[in-house]
């Protein structure tokens, strides 16, 4: 990141995060012998540097990113412990994750209003990217999205556009590490939250097509886990995509792109 001319303050973050997690290291302790705080702050550290990581490491492959550096600049600030109102520095990771989702689905994005756009086969797709504090406000925060969409496509009739949610603070996950027995019971977490997302996310995608060319909308959350039976951490990531209608003939190509989101691993 220093290469790429990104300044990374001492105080911020990720230098904090890689000074707990190497004083983690050395001390040999496991996950599931940490006291409740530091099981906390840990969980935090290993689930959000593993977040930006693997952003990156799909973001980093040719071709070039036309506009990450800024919304990178603005991710590798931000306080250690979350804050309970706005925060530019996660929500900025988010709009990465977003593009490293595109990249990893084929398609290479650009960091462009509403947030993010790219090409998926002769259309361009406009992706708002948001994070949502609480459920409260999901109908007012949809509207706005979608006219955000509306405003950034206003030239391009062809356009689309799909409104992305971060749910992770709204479901309490930013600020939580659970403990669990085994593997077996991360799979039935991973399971039980997807389907949480999956719910809000047709909920969001109902209000999302209120606007014509809004064909569809994406939740996402992440959270960590102590699993007491390896004494390691788990990083979970669950996205939902949808619903893309089945009749229309313009869904098949974003039904096909939004297919490759997901895990940010490699396909």
């Amino acid at each position: 990141m220093q290469a790429e001319g990104i300044r990374i303050d001492d105080s911020s973050r990720f230098p904090f995060y890689n000074k707990l997690l190497r004083a983690f290291a050395r001390q040999g302790d496991t996950a599931d012998e940490l006291p409740e705080d530091a099981a906390m702050r840990v969980g935090i550290a290993t689930t959000e540097v593993g977040e930006l990581i693997e952003a990156l490491e799909m973001l980093l492959r040719p071709p070039r990113v036309d506009g990450w550096l800024p919304r990178l600049q603005v991710a590798v600030g931000g306080h250690a412990i979350p804050v309970s109102g706005p925060d530019p520095a996660r929500a900025a990771v988010f709009e990465l994750v977003v593009a490293a989702s595109c990249r990893k689905a084929g398609a290479n994005p650009i960091f462009a209003e509403p947030d993010i756009k790219v090409r998926v086969e002769r259309r361009t797709l406009a992706i708002a990217a948001k994070r949502l504090l609480s459920f409260a406000p999901i109908e007012k925060r949809t509207a706005d999205a979608r006219k955000q969409i509306a405003r950034a496509t206003n030239d391009d009739p062809d356009a689309q556009g799909i409104i992305a949610y971060d749910l992770t603070p709204a479901l309490g996950f930013d600020r939580t590490i659970a403990t669990v027995d085994d593997l077996h019971e991360v799979g039935q977490r991973y399971l039980q939250t997807r389907q949480r997302i999956a719910e809000e996310g047709r909920r969001i995608g109902e209000w999302a097509s209120k606007q014509p060319n809004v064909r569809a909308a994406a939740a996402y959350a992440r959270f960590s886990l102590v699993i007491k039976s390896s004494k390691h951490f788990a990083d979970v990531r669950p996205w939902y995509c949808g619903p893309v209608p089945a009749s229309a003939s313009t869904a098949a190509p974003l039904r096909r792109f939004l297919a490759g989101w997901g895990s940010l691993a490699p396909r």
